[in-house]
């Protein structure tokens, strides 16, 4: 073979090569996308509040236990006396069960909206860090409100949760660190 031959043959190889897909390791969009789909898709990308411990003893009117109360997601079961206050209790209903999320600490939150992740948008040159390569990612997030009628309410009844919904739905992106490990880049743990 003469040397004009090999180096179409070398070429066409390289070509092959590259087009068969990137290296896993290389700081790229593709492989920092991928590490993020493969973050969300174990993780709760929900957003909820409330550490909402059962059976809630209250005296007055507080704004969240009415709302809750008109969903039906509690209901008042009995009324109590101590050191001459009243206090109403109130318990999670069939239907709070299956609405609200159970915490592990056995407590409930209630989920108002979900935190969507989008395209990369930019990242750092990796650099070594402890001996890991670290890049920071930025990535493009969109906060949506549930669809159910009762989100926009809750919102507004929760103490500050309208201030905080506002500032996530200014939020248009996020960043992130990432580390290369043996198989590719992954979201360090925090």
């Amino acid at each position: 073979m003469n040397k004009k031959t090999i180096a179409v043959l070398l070429m066409a190889a390289a070509t092959v090569l590259t087009a068969c897909g990137t290296d896993k390791k290389e700081p790229t969009k593709e492989n920092f996308q991928a590490a993020l789909k493969t973050f969300a898709e174990g993780k709760e990308t929900r957003e909820c509040v409330g550490s909402l411990k059962f059976p809630i003893e209250q005296n007055g009117n507080v704004s969240v236990t009415t709302f809750l109360v008109k969903q039906g997601w509690v209901k008042e079961t009995s009324e109590k006396v101590v050191l001459g206050t009243r206090y109403k209790v109130y318990d999670l209903t069939d239907a709070g069960k299956g609405e609200l999320k159970q915490n592990q600490s056995g407590s409930y939150s209630v989920c108002f909206g979900k935190m969507e992740i989008g395209e990369v948008q930019n990242w750092t040159e990796p650099a070594d860090m402890y001996g890991t390569k670290v890049s920071k990612v930025e990535f493009a997030t969109n906060f949506k409100l549930n669809d159910k009628p009762w989100a926009k309410e809750f919102v507004e009844t929760w103490p500050g949760l309208s201030h905080s919904v506002a500032q996530m739905t200014k939020r248009t992106s996020v960043e992130i660190p990432m580390e290369l490990k043996n198989d590719g880049w992954h979201v360090m743990a925090k």
